[in-house]
């Protein structure tokens, strides 16, 4: 859709940050809607914000870490995301740990921001906007990570892209 078309306030919405005006928002059987974001994060929902909104003075670990400790219970007898699972899911960001997420570039803070969901143990991983702002080359690496998350991990991802084509490629 165009811009101001809705996509972004969905997936908002389903993340729980803003309110639903109307219907539900149903999460492995159980209606979630009225439960606040941070209860929705708990039960396997996470989302990648539009502008990837890490917490810039903060270093990647830190932010990952911060992700952790409001994450949801293991799924499935699965070990849980931990920052080795992370920087194997996603070799970008190992020699980044220790650099502020603000220094990052588009690219990084990209795989950081997909990363730190991940942190949240997510069975539903909503990605806002997942190319832009970056150059082709930063998005070619950022969709190689997604589609071996999707192969690895068995999240189910809900992605909001401007191009079509590489959002109907990638798409199952």
């Amino acid at each position: 859709g165009s811009n101001g078309a809705g996509k972004t306030t969905l997936l908002r919405t389903l993340a729980g940050v803003h309110p639903a005006h109307g219907g539900s928002v149903w999460l492995q059987g159980s209606d979630v809607t009225a439960q606040l974001a941070h209860r929705r994060v708990q039960q396997g929902l996470a989302l990648v914000p539009e502008g990837r909104r890490l917490f810039a003075e903060m270093t990647v670990r830190e932010n990952l870490l911060i992700a952790q400790e409001h994450r949801g219970s293991q799924r499935n007898g699965e070990a849980g995301w931990s920052i080795e699972r992370v920087v194997q899911a996603l070799p970008v960001l190992g020699p980044l740990m220790n650099r502020p997420a603000g220094a990052l570039s588009g690219g990084q803070r990209q795989a950081a921001a997909i990363a730190r969901a991940l942190m949240t143990n997510p069975t539903v991983l909503l990605i806002d906007e997942v190319s832009l702002g970056l150059s082709p080359r930063a998005v070619d690496d950022v969709y190689r990570h997604l589609e071996e998350l999707r192969r690895e991990a068995g999240t189910t991802m809900l992605l909001v892209e401007q191009d079509l084509g590489r959002a109907m490629a990638f798409a199952d």
